[in-house]
């Protein structure tokens, strides 16, 4: 049988640079899904934030935010052009997790990362 639980960290907290934030350890447990919860605040141009995925804490690959286009092309970021907040939920396999601003022109960048894990 299964049992499920879950584990939080804040990822990013008014980031006001480019970089990686904080990463959210889920241990040996089989990861099924990561929500991120991402406020923007005192945005007038924006910037580009990343949900990232490692199995080494060393080598980052950027996980699909949203669906193919149909040209083909993943979505691998979330463009930020005005204050606010956005939520969404990712799958797949990972020990480590984290947001990482790869873009900024202004404003504050928060992102909470939920991991619901299963063992």
């Amino acid at each position: 049988m299964w049992t499920n639980s879950k584990t939080k960290l804040l990822s990013l907290n008014a980031a006001v640079a480019t970089g990686a934030g904080a990463v959210l350890d889920c241990g040996t447990k089989t990861v099924k899904s990561v929500r991120y919860y991402l406020k923007a605040a005192s945005i007038t141009t924006g910037g580009t934030v990343r949900i990232q995925v490692s199995n080494d804490n060393s080598t980052w690959y950027d996980v699909q935010l949203g669906p193919v286009t149909t040209a083909g092309a993943q979505v691998p970021s979330l463009a930020i052009a005005a204050t606010g907040n956005v939520s969404g939920q990712v799958s797949g396999p990972g020990r480590y997790w984290r947001a990482n601003v790869t873009a900024r022109t202004d404003g504050t960048y928060s992102c909470d990362l939920e991991a619901e894990l299963a063992f």
